[in-house]
């Protein structure tokens, strides 16, 4: 499913859907990718966008997770 959604989303923000809740779908599929950088960039994006989004807020703060997960492991 995430392998037709990522586009899907990217084509929708080619033709200009903006909206936090396209940027909060697309960096949820880009989770499941380990994109983590590209995830959160979408995220403070949707957040800004709709500061009320809960799922932007809670993707958010899992994808900060992951990446300090990440981070810690390429210390070990």
């Amino acid at each position: 499913l995430t392998d037709l959604a990522i586009p899907a989303f990217r084509e929708a923000r080619n033709r200009g859907d903006r909206s936090a809740e396209v940027a909060n779908d697309l960096a949820a599929c880009l989770v499941q990718r380990s994109k983590f950088q590209e995830a959160k960039e979408l995220l403070d994006e949707a957040i800004r966008t709709d500061p009320r989004l809960p799922e932007a807020r809670r993707n958010r703060a899992r994808v900060r997770l992951s990446m300090s997960w990440e981070q810690g492991a390429k210390l070990l």
